[in-house]
């Protein structure tokens, strides 16, 4: 019985004749994507709030490029790119805490296997008991984007979950007691 096994998992393993046809790669490309989706987790405390929002490179680029990152510049950790992604961010992405506009700024960048994330902070001059959500990144390159964010308040640990579509892209958070 032994005997057989390995027999077979020697065929399942074996090189391809000539006339055989190709075998698929073991680690394929990634496809691309045609789901325009970003994935937002943003925490407050105190009266801080931070942010951290993962996007397909490839949409957040598109996106960059409309906003003056050059075609040859690729999203990265760098100043110049971190520039033009705070200017559309803070265009496209209105965060209020109780009723005053916050400005994000980047405090972090990285790539998570095929996504981008940027972590963003947010700071208010005093405790946040509210944060208002007017999410509309990417919304002028993709008709289907959509936008899921989970906001967390500490310590109490409340959370809510956020989905932004076009036409219903605003939610307010509040703190509860």
């Amino acid at each position: 019985m032994q005997t057989v096994l390995l027999f077979a998992l020697a065929l399942a393993t074996s090189v391809p004749g000539p006339d055989a046809p190709p075998r698929p790669p073991a680690n394929p490309p990634v496809a691309a994507h045609n789901l325009h989706v970003t994935y937002g987790r943003m925490a407050g405390e105190g009266g801080v709030a931070v942010l951290v929002v993962r996007f397909f490179r490839d949409d957040l680029e598109a996106a960059l490029r409309r906003g003056g990152l050059p075609a040859n510049v690729p999203v990265g950790a760098t100043p110049a790119v971190e520039r033009v992604f705070t200017a559309y961010l803070n265009r496209h992405l209105t965060v209020q805490a109780d009723r005053r506009t916050l400005v994000g700024r980047v405090v972090g960048s990285g790539e998570d296997g095929e996504m981008w994330f940027y972590r963003v902070e947010y700071r208010a001059p005093a405790p946040i008991r509210a944060l208002a959500l007017r999410n509309r990144l990417l919304f002028d390159v993709y008709d289907d984007q959509k936008h899921l964010f989970k906001v967390s308040f500490f310590p109490s640990g409340q959370e809510e979950s956020l989905y932004f579509i076009a036409g219903s892209d605003r939610f307010t958070v509040r703190r509860r007691s």
